[in-house]
């Protein structure tokens, strides 16, 4: 596995779950990261 499909589903994850938890602050913490 690349290192970008590596990003991309580290990316998904946080989004699933940030929307399960409503925290949106992982959102913007994995926006300012990248």
């Amino acid at each position: 596995m690349s290192k970008n499909h590596f990003t991309i589903l580290i990316g998904v994850l946080l989004v699933i779950t940030s929307l399960v938890m409503n925290d949106y602050q992982i959102i913007r913490f994995f926006g300012e990261w990248l």
